[in-house]
């Protein structure tokens, strides 16, 4: 008998882990964005974004730090 996985609970207070260790930094630092001032929102979304972008440009394996 198998056991299929549950989805994922939306209410959980850990956040998946990519695997990428830049990714799951910016999505870290984007848990509690509702919890800042409107007016850091910018800066964050803008520094996730980048991280974001940064990593789908590099080829799979190239990225510094991975193997």
């Amino acid at each position: 008998m198998t056991e299929e996985a549950s989805p994922p609970d939306p209410e959980a207070d850990e956040l998946p882990a990519t695997g990428l260790p830049a990714v799951d930094q910016a999505l870290t630092a984007l848990a509690d964005l509702e919890q800042r001032p409107v007016s850091d929102h910018h800066t964050e979304l803008a520094a996730a974004h980048e991280v974001l972008h940064d990593e789908l440009q590099t080829p799979s394996g190239q990225v510094e730090g991975r193997g």
